[in-house]
């Protein structure tokens, strides 16, 4: 009966390690396809320049490189997360920031 605690008990440690890491991969994915939408959004309203949209979307595909180098072995460790988030929380602040400047496209 112990043996039986014991291995059901290792089992859910294994998958909620795993599920950790897929919430974690999941939350990134919605986080950059939801700057990426921020951007598309404010381009197409006038809100962001060209060199705006322009410095914003390489932000947004060097965070995409980083993030695909990281999950390159199937699994993100809490590193790799903190990191991503950092660059992603940076990120955000500066579509905030440059989506309120009032520099409007006029074209």
């Amino acid at each position: 009966m112990k043996k039986y605690a014991v291995s059901s008990l290792a089992l859910l440690v294994i998958i909620a390690l795993f599920s950790g890491t897929a919430l974690a991969q999941a939350g990134i994915s919605h986080r950059i396809n939801d700057q990426q939408r921020r951007i598309v959004h404010g381009a197409k309203s006038g809100v962001l320049t060209p060199r705006e949209v322009s410095i914003l979307r390489d932000n947004l595909n060097h965070i995409k490189h980083r993030y695909n180098r990281a999950k390159a072995d199937g699994r993100l460790s809490r590193h790799e997360i903190r990191r991503l988030n950092q660059m992603l929380d940076r990120n955000a602040r500066m579509i905030r920031k440059l989506r309120g400047n009032r520099i409007i496209r006029l074209y």
